[in-house]
């Protein structure tokens, strides 16, 4: 379970086998109580988050013998507790994970299948239905996409609505959209949509984890096998080793990349391709 979130001013957390946050003295952990760690027979699919008040959030799912439940974590000034007074009527339940995306800009987006979405906003909240199954979300160019095995979905107040139709695969994994264009990690392969048509194409890397990317002609994929850029031709691996679980970065070319072996930062972008 690896994430990193960056805010504006400077802020970066990063969330491994603990939560870590950097501040003006460089990073520092901020345990769990010891009645958030997950037990021996539980499994978190979790990730790490800003909210509006750049205070790290953890949001996401707990899975156990029990079934599913919901991860939403607030860290203040005390230290980490259940937050979920945030999130209006899904925080009232106690089964069902949550997915989404949380930040500093708009909007902000926490569901739980079979429910309903709460997508907030700074001018106000609105609800919509969830849908049956959990999706991967992301938030680009202030659309939210959201994935599962159907394809790739936008969603207003009256739900989810297929944007991208999905191609035959099997699971789909790690994805990256915007308009007119997405990648999607499945099978072993990338499926990399453009054209109005889907085409598989081999994956630069081995075990692809986390996709991120500004455009179209700039987007970073890690994995298992380290790191590659695309540059809206070709995929050129990088000289950053793997196994790589999460990427994250800023306009002014600041990345930060996450996994087994650490935290890393890079000042510029994209490091020199592996000849």
């Amino acid at each position: 379970m690896w994430s990193i979130a960056l805010a504006e001013g400077g802020h970066v957390a990063a969330l491994g086998t603990e939560p870590y946050v950097r501040k003006a003295n460089g990073f520092h952990a901020l345990p769990l109580p010891q009645n958030l760690i997950a037990k021996a027979s539980e499994h978190d699919d979790a990730a790490i988050y800003f909210g509006r008040d750049y205070e790290p959030r953890v949001m996401g799912t707990r899975t156990s013998a029990a079934g599913e439940a919901p991860i939403y974590w607030r860290h203040t000034e005390r230290g980490w507790r259940d937050g979920r007074e945030e999130i209006g009527q899904l925080g009232a339940a106690n089964r069902g994970g949550l997915f989404g995306e949380l930040g500093n800009l708009d909007p902000e987006l926490v569901c739980r299948a079979n429910a309903q979405c709460i997508i907030k906003r700074n001018s106000g909240w609105v609800t919509a239905p969830a849908g049956p199954t959990q999706k991967r979300v992301l938030l680009e160019q202030g659309t939210l996409w959201g994935l599962d095995a159907a394809g790739i979905s936008t969603i207003d107040a009256h739900g989810w609505a297929i944007a991208i139709a999905a191609p035959e695969w099997h699971a789909p994994g790690p994805f990256w959209a915007t308009a007119g264009s997405a990648w999607v990690s499945s099978d072993g392969a990338l499926f990399h949509y453009a054209g109005g048509a889907w085409q598989r194409v081999p994956s630069p890397i081995a075990s692809p984890a986390a996709f991120w990317g500004e455009r179209v002609d700039s987007l970073w994929l890690v994995g298992e096998g380290g790191a590659a850029h695309f540059d809206g031709q070709v995929w050129r691996r990088s000289t950053l080793d793997g196994p790589l679980s999460a990427v994250a970065g800023r306009p002014d070319g600041e990345l930060w990349f996450g996994g087994k072996s650490g935290l890393f930062r890079l000042a510029a972008r994209p490091p020199q391709a592996a000849r």
